[in-house]
């Protein structure tokens, strides 16, 4: 018995009409929720500005600032190297 609802729960999670079904109930929701007629813009130019901004702070604070101090790490070095060489003229 429990082979038999393993197998129908693998033949529903793998069925695309689930994700169909369940993605056009989610839209559906979304627009009669949300997006106001006649005036759809205004959110998804927000959404837009929202995912952007939400992208780019989070990609700085996971990778940026190390590739940031990194680059003026390898610069520091160089400038060292060169004061060092060229006696610190300027």
């Amino acid at each position: 018995m429990a082979v038999a609802a393993v197998e129908a729960f693998v033949k529903t999670a793998l069925a695309p009409s689930t994700y169909t079904t369940t993605f056009a109930a989610g839209a559906k929701y979304v627009s009669e929720t949300f997006i106001l007629k006649g005036r759809m813009a205004e959110p998804i130019v927000g959404f837009m500005v929202t995912v952007g901004f939400t992208g780019y702070m989070l990609e700085y604070l996971t990778l940026g600032r190390y590739h940031v101090a990194h680059k003026k790490a390898k610069i520091e070095a160089a400038l060292k190297e060169y004061d060092e060489r060229h006696g610190g003229h300027h």
